[in-house]
């Protein structure tokens, strides 16, 4: 990655974001990179036809984070791992209300928790795994989301939200940050 690719980067991300890089300079350039490395995974992930396709709340979006995690604890070490997967849940949680998301894409509460749980399962797979390549850690995170190891939101076949009692929750309770929407093991079948 040339250096004003890093820069063109680096001036995308929130403020959150920007002062962990800044915090962390040494590790910086590593940190991008495996997040391009991670976006390039999280596409293939999206066309696996045993993931159910769902970058928002769904198996990709549990991939995504736990390989972008195990990666970075690989690359960048546990700790420095874990603080810019807060950063990002701290960017998430500021841009709650300022700017328009697809409906299926708002951040919420439920999302920022299940974004930390993958985080912490992804950071499990990259310290266990520590000399596993890129290709590797992509097939570890894909079993552990296909055997539950991973969080994903509950939904039905339509689409749709569900509440703790598997019913449909009326779109406008999915507007604020807190929201009812449940948390289920990656493999649940509902």
């Amino acid at each position: 990655m040339s250096l004003s690719e890093l820069f063109k980067r680096f001036a995308e991300l929130h403020r959150a974001e920007k002062l962990w890089l800044l915090g962390h300079p040494f590790v910086a350039a590593k940190a991008l990179r495996v997040t391009s490395e991670t976006q390039e995974a999280a596409a293939r992930a999206q066309q696996d036809p045993e993931l159910d396709a769902d970058a928002y709340g769904g198996q990709v979006d549990a991939f995504r984070h736990g390989y972008w995690m195990a990666r970075l604890a690989q690359e960048i070490g546990e700790d420095r791992a874990r603080a810019l997967g807060v950063a990002h849940e701290k960017a998430a949680r500021d841009d709650h209300g300022r700017r328009a998301f697809l409906p299926e894409a708002k951040p919420d509460s439920t999302a920022s928790r299940m974004d930390l749980l993958n985080n912490d399962s992804g950071i499990r797979i990259g310290l266990q795994n520590p000399e596993a390549k890129p290709d590797g850690i992509e097939r570890l995170v894909r079993e552990a989301v296909l055997n539950g190891e991973f969080s994903v939101i509950l939904r039905d076949g339509q689409g749709r939200y569900l509440d703790w009692n598997r019913q449909p929750i009326p779109p406008e309770q999915l507007m604020g940050w807190v929201t009812p929407r449940v948390l289920v093991p990656s493999n649940f079948a509902g």
